[in-house]
């Protein structure tokens, strides 16, 4: 018998816990028996408390991935999505743990800032920048310089992709001389290569006299 009662306490406290966890209000009922054996009396005790909160965490360290970080300026408005936006190693939910509350259009040459801003159990804002630059195209065929290679013209040949401030003669552009490009892969239709939207100037907002010094100069050497 104490066996039982001892099993049924443990249940009364489990269920206990989990309601008032949950936010419920819990009633319970009690028997009291009388001295003189006359039927036990009934008692209601009501039990409630708020439901549990969870303070929201920051997302100002997250990192926000768009569709692209750079357009290129034709007069026209541009626009960015945001692809994912990641705090730790989670993938927070759009329109229940953020929402994009700026920054996914422009049409000016420039600089843009996209604002994302934490909801529900997150909060704060987390931004990432894109660009709407004055783009170049720099496209050539391939003039192999060891002639040893047997080269398979149906194979996109391996670039690295250089550039330098200013123009620059022929006998500087080498790869000492200059900045690695990355994240940027040509086209190729047998004979030409070409890389399309590449920024052709440092600084968009220089002013005019400052335009030419400014100019990228760019060139390939093969991997």
């Amino acid at each position: 018998m104490e066996t039982k009662k001892r099993f049924l306490s443990i249940l009364f406290t489990i269920a206990l816990v989990i309601g008032l966890m949950s936010g419920m209000s819990v009633v319970v009922y009690a028997k009291s028996a009388t001295a003189n054996g006359e039927a036990p009396h009934i008692h209601s005790f009501t039990y409630s408390v708020s439901g549990a909160t969870i303070a929201p965490k920051s997302i100002a360290d997250a990192t926000v991935n768009l569709s692209a970080t750079q357009l290129a300026y034709d007069g026209e408005e541009k626009s960015v999505s945001v692809t994912d936006v990641k705090l730790d190693d989670t993938e927070l939910i759009a329109g229940t743990d953020y929402e994009v509350t700026s920054g996914t259009t422009g049409t000016n040459v420039g600089k843009y800032t996209v604002t994302v801003t934490g909801r529900g159990n997150y909060k704060g804002t987390a931004t990432k920048t894109w660009d709407i630059i004055i783009a170049t195209t720099f496209c050539g065929t391939v003039k192999w310089k060891d002639g040893g290679k047997n080269h398979d013209n149906d194979t996109p040949p391996e670039f690295k992709l250089y550039r330098k401030v200013g123009d620059l003669p022929d006998d500087q552009q080498v790869p000492g001389n200059s900045e690695l490009v990355s994240g940027v892969t040509p086209t190729w239709n047998g004979s030409i290569f070409t890389y399309s939207n590449l920024p052709l100037y440092v600084d968009e907002n220089l002013p005019e006299p400052d335009v030419a010094s400014n100019r990228y100069t760019y060139w390939v050497v093969e991997k």
